[in-house]
């Protein structure tokens, strides 16, 4: 059961950043989570959402197509097609840890494709 709620989250995470609602990611952030992708570096509940708010404004609009999802303990594997204005979607893994008291998002590493 705790796999579904994983997967439950993380398709909210998803649908939460594509809306840019950074009030919604701050409500599923764990104080202490930690951000890391090919292009940021950033600790604490703030600059995790600092880091988006960036993303959010250098974008006009972002869809995320989560392709497909895989659960194992407290951490959820996804693979994605991330489309960001008009340009080509771009193929990323998130890998998302969990805090497995709280169902907090821990942390959030992200792997580009090519």
């Amino acid at each position: 059961m705790q796999d579904d709620n994983l997967v439950t989250i993380c398709k909210q995470y998803f649908l939460n950043f594509q809306e840019k609602n950074l009030d919604a990611l701050s409500n599923m952030f764990d104080e202490h989570v930690f951000l890391k992708d090919w292009n940021i570096l950033a600790e604490g509940k703030g600059s995790v959402l600092s880091a988006n708010s960036d993303i959010f404004n250098s974008i006009d609009k972002i869809k995320v197509d989560v392709v497909c999802l895989y659960t194992c303990m407290n951490t959820v594997v996804a693979q994605l097609l991330i489309h960001a204005d008009d340009e080509q979607p771009l193929p990323v893994v998130d890998i998302i840890k969990f805090d497995p008291s709280t169902f907090l998002i821990k942390s959030i590493t992200a792997y580009r494709g090519n």
